[in-house]
């Protein structure tokens, strides 16, 4: 009964203007940071990676941008930032689009829908990934649960973690489960784990990626030329928060920071944590970030950010993996915290 009045509650909803009342009205008083992740068609049963990922598909990408410009005030980081700074302030509803690793699609994809609609994004690339073909730690994760020529394996967490099933009924909570633990050990030995679930699961996941996963850096300059913006993500993606190093910590702030000054000819503004939740964050990070010469940092809390900031740092935004179901993009963002 409770879950058929929150169907008929939604169904109200979606046949009703509320949801763009709400993101106008909420907009008025917040800064709207939009995150995605990759655009491509409704993956099939043979995609090899996280399609968790995907945050939405070719057409829907479009109407959720021509949504977002006909609610919004879309501005650029440089925009932005010059906005807060100024005494003329930020206009009426200020909100930014932002993609977060720098895959293929971002280019093939997005990139060209973003041009015609007119529009700019911020693009958070990692640096030593940038033009690979290189499965990043993620996706393994995913590739090895999927195509696992096994039925379950031993935890390598130790004695107290459950054996991992890889049959379909319990695939997708399982390859959850070993993420959550891989990034809540320290880094980079997390890394280990990622090696011991290959072998448990006799799968490559190299061999599922033939063409380049990643954007590469005449992509990246073209984008630029384009209107659009790059922001850092790190050199390799590490859990940041779960480095203890400072060396390796300054490696991967500061390096991805001159990598892309090197690469791009200009000096990158913003930066994006990845993974981007509270355990992935921290105040050495922070510092880092700063001293490397980015002006503003943004998470992945899905949340509005506050429209005058106390600190430029750790800002969240609001989630937009929903596939091609446009009614869950309206209220997503209606609704977000």
């Amino acid at each position: 009964m409770a879950l058929r009045l929150k169907d008929v509650v939604k169904g109200s909803m979606l046949r009703s203007p509320l949801p763009e009342l709400l993101l106008r009205k909420r907009a008025l008083q917040s800064l709207t940071a939009v995150g995605y992740h990759r655009i491509l068609p409704t993956p099939d049963i043979n995609f090899p990676f996280d399609e968790a990922l995907v945050s939405a598909t070719p057409d829907e990408f479009e109407r959720e941008l021509r949504y977002l410009r006909k609610n919004l005030d879309l501005l650029t980081i440089k925009d932005l930032l010059e906005g807060i700074n100024s005494p003329k302030g930020l206009p009426r509803r200020p909100a930014i689009l932002t993609f977060d690793d720098g895959y293929e699609d971002n280019y093939r994809i997005a990139y060209p829908i973003l041009k015609s609609l007119g529009l700019s994004a911020c693009f958070f690339i990692s640096t030593r990934i940038v033009g690979s073909s290189i499965v990043p730690w993620w996706d393994q994760v995913a590739c090895c649960f999927k195509f696992s020529t096994v039925d379950s394996f031993p935890s390598p967490f130790g004695d107290r973690d459950e054996p991992y099933r890889c049959d379909c009924q319990y695939r997708k909570s399982a390859s959850k489960r070993f993420l959550a633990k891989m990034k809540a050990s320290p880094w980079p030995e997390a890394l280990t784990y990622l090696e011991s679930l290959k072998c448990e699961t006799k799968i490559d996941p190299s061999g599922f990626s033939r063409t380049p996963l990643f954007l590469n850096w005449s992509q990246a300059r073209e984008m630029q030329e384009g209107g659009m913006e790059f922001g850092g993500h790190t050199r390799t993606h590490p859990v940041l928060g779960r480095i203890s190093n400072e060396k390796l910590l300054r490696e991967e702030i500061s390096g991805c920071f001159e990598d892309m000054t090197s690469e791009l000819g200009v000096q990158p503004l913003a930066f994006s944590y990845p993974e981007g939740y509270e355990f992935a964050m921290s105040k050495m990070s922070d510092a880092q970030i700063l001293g490397a010469g980015f002006k503003i940092s943004f998470s992945y809390i899905h949340k509005y950010a506050p429209r005058e900031p106390k600190s430029l740092f750790r800002l969240p935004r609001i989630h937009s993996e929903y596939g091609e179901d446009f009614g869950a993009f309206r209220i997503g963002m209606a609704t977000a915290p």
